[in-house]
């Protein structure tokens, strides 16, 4: 059975298609949406969802036609207009956007709440067109990246990518920030039969979830980042071996949530800047959100970190150092290419050569030898003579084999 995109609900979508195209168009006016009036039209507008909840569950009400009644409700809010003069141009032209959103355009067909309102929104939805370009991007940006510099990619089973969309009641995440949007990937299977042969081909579902009612501009630029993490970090994990099975692993992992992040992050800086990937893009805003966000959760040195920082950060120092060993080694381009070979293959990699049980757990000591080595005196003659081979052989399976008998011997010298 293939793996469909599953998407936010009809009413859901009204509700998130107004207050993103109202944040956005106040943030091109310039407007500060935390003060008024800017502030009292965004409150009349999530009251106005609030508190019409069986109206917007009606599905008999095209999303238009929707947005467009809640714009409008929320623009006779007493005392908005006369006060600012930027918000009073953006407000005219929130109704001007809210007038010309036409559903018809989308792919020719209006959703109404049935099974096929997730095939029209996955075609083009224009009433989540600015998370659908994200995951386009991110999308087409990771799989440049994999094809390019991975050389496991080449011998994997690639895999079949999906994006879907999803409304969460509470933040979904453990950030100090007033983020509503988290990311999560699904591992699935689909299977294909030709003739008499069956084969099962990887499925990656990329989820974008959303707390709606509480979404703010911010929030809907860091989406970005929050799908670079997922595209990198996660769409095309442990797909080496093609035959072994695919696990989630823990939030606080090293090397996904550490070592690969700033590996994302490192992207999302270069496309922005134009060094990354053809015909992707990336603006400086969305970068910027995304720096917070990336920020929080892996420094335990900021004020309210994520409560897995400390953890999370090891992988990143880990990652920071090699590319920077590599770059002292090889130079600025060569060393770039060899950090993201062997980063992105050992993302890949589903099972440890000697012990196809312990890939995560041998992960792990990859990162703690690799920053121990490059950060302090412990084991650093052993790792430095590792990464060197690895720059002179491009074998990302040896140098993942050296640095965890590296590791065994300073264990057993611990003990």
């Amino acid at each position: 059975m293939a793996a469909t995109p599953r998407h936010l609900s009809l009413a859901h979508r009204k509700s998130l298609a107004s207050l993103a195209l109202t944040d956005r168009i106040l943030a091109e006016f310039h407007v500060d949406s935390n003060t008024d009036p800017a502030r009292s039209f965004r409150n009349s507008l999530k009251d106005q969802i609030r508190l019409n909840k069986e109206t917007l569950e009606n599905n008999a009400t095209p999303l238009d036609a929707a947005v467009r009644w809640l714009i409008d409700e929320a623009s006779s809010t007493p005392n908005i207009l006369g006060q600012d003069e930027g918000f009073d141009g953006a407000l005219t032209a929130i109704k001007r956007a809210a007038a010309s959103l036409k559903c018809i355009d989308c792919s020719g067909s209006i959703c109404n709440g049935g099974a096929a309102d997730d095939e029209i929104v996955a075609t083009r939805g224009l009433c989540i067109s600015e998370f659908m370009a994200a995951a386009e991007q991110a999308r087409r940006a990771s799989e440049h990246y994999y094809g390019t510099y991975s050389s496991l990619y080449r011998e994997a089973g690639k895999p079949r990518l999906v994006f879907s969309t999803a409304m969460v009641i509470d933040r979904p995440h453990s950030y100090a920030l007033e983020l509503e949007v988290g990311g999560k990937t699904r591992f699935l299977q689909e299977r294909s039969v030709r003739g008499q042969q069956q084969s099962f081909v990887p499925v990656s579902e990329v989820i974008l979830q959303t707390r709606i009612r509480e979404l703010n501009r911010s929030s809907v630029l860091a989406s970005t980042y929050v799908l670079f993490h997922e595209f990198f970090c996660h769409a095309f994990q442990y797909l080496h071996p093609e035959d072994a099975s695919r696990v989630e692993l823990q939030e606080w992992d090293y090397f996904s949530e550490g070592w690969m992040d700033h590996l994302a992050i490192d992207a999302l800086e270069e496309i922005c800047t134009g060094k990354g990937a053809p015909d992707v893009v990336v603006t400086s805003d969305q970068l910027a959100a995304g720096k917070e966000v990336h920020l929080v959760r892996s420094n335990p040195y900021v004020e309210n970190p994520a409560p897995h920082a400390a953890k999370i950060r090891m992988g990143v120092d880990a990652s920071r150092e090699t590319r920077r060993f590599l770059t002292k080694l090889l130079g600025e381009a060569e060393g770039r290419e060899a950090y993201l070979a062997l980063s992105l293959d050992l993302n890949l990699m589903n099972r440890s050569p000697e012990d196809p049980d312990r890939v995560v757990e041998d992960r792990h000591r990859v990162v703690n030898m690799v920053r121990s080595g490059l950060t302090t005196k412990v084991g650093k003659v052993e790792v430095c003579e590792a990464l060197c081979d690895y720059a002179y052989r491009k074998d990302s399976l040896k140098f993942f084999m050296d640095i965890k008998a590296i590791s065994f011997i300073h264990l057993s010298l611990d003990k």
